[in-house]
């Protein structure tokens, strides 16, 4: 059976077969084979894991931007569990990222009061 690839994550489907070509949870083959489905798969090198994983972010993202009250925290942990695995692969620990966080909030402020930006004028 022929399978026609796509660059983003959108399924294709040839007769009965479903084309993802996406990053997965390590566990989503086995949940799929569990359901009597067929699951190909097959495991990144360093580069094309580090590209897989920024389309995830994207993917998960969008997936949060577009989520009901309830879905939230859901999509949030999605978002969250693909930038730990990006700062793993470069070495990050998570201790670091909340460093730098505490330092950027120290210093340039959080979003609590909901500051908008319109625009600035330039000081003569």
């Amino acid at each position: 059976m022929t399978s026609v690839v796509t660059s983003r994550s959108t399924p294709c489907v040839t007769l009965e077969m479903i084309t993802w070509n996406k990053l997965v949870r390590d566990r989503v083959p086995e949940i799929i084979e569990a359901s009597g489905t067929t699951a190909a798969t097959r495991v990144l090198d360093p580069d094309n894991f580090r590209t897989a994983l920024l389309e995830k972010l994207r993917e998960e993202t969008e997936e949060l931007i577009r989520a009901e009250e309830d879905e939230m925290a859901n999509e949030a942990a999605d978002v969250l569990e693909v930038v730990e695995t990006l700062c793993e692969l470069h070495g990050i620990s998570l201790s670091d990222v909340l460093a730098k966080k505490a330092a950027k909030r120290a210093s340039r402020g959080a979003f609590t009061q909901r500051l908008f930006l319109i625009h600035t004028i330039p000081r003569r």
